[in-house]
C-alpha cells in the first residue's frame, strides 16, 4: 500500500559521524519535519559490517539514540534511523553515521 500523500517527512539534520573514547556513550540525533497528518515515528538501526546490512535496535524509537558504553569492537559501526509517521507517510531513511572508537 502506498503512503498517505497528505503526509510527508523531511530530514533537516542527518545523524553525524562521531568519535568517542572507549567506555563512553555517544548520542546520534536526527531532526525531521512532518508535513500533513500524524507525528513522526523513529526506528534506529545498526550496521556492524560497513553498511551492508542494518538491523533494528530494540527500543531505539526516539529522535535521539544513545549507544551503550562503547568498546574497541564498536569502531566503524554505522547508525541510521527510519522515520515514518503515525498517519502512514512514505518512510524516509537517514544517511548512516559512522562511529569511531578511540582507546
Amino acid at each position: 500500500i502506498a503512503g498517505d500523500a497528505a503526509s510527508s517527512i523531511a530530514i533537516g539534520t542527518q545523524p553525524a559521524d562521531a568519535t568517542v573514547a572507549a567506555t563512553n556513550t555517544q548520542a546520534f540525533t536526527v531532526a525531521t519535519t512532518v508535513t500533513g497528518a500524524g507525528s513522526a515515528t523513529y526506528q534506529w538501526q545498526l550496521s556492524t559490517n560497513a553498511g551492508v546490512d542494518f538491523a533494528d535496535i530494540s527500543g531505539a524509537t526516539n529522535a535521539t539514540y544513545t549507544t551503550p558504553a562503547t568498546a574497541a569492537g564498536d569502531n566503524g559501526n554505522q547508525y541510521r534511523v527510519k522515520v515514518n509517521t503515525t498517519a502512514g507517510a512514505v518512510e524516509v531513511v537517514s544517511s548512516a553515521a559512522t562511529l569511531t572508537v578511540t582507546e
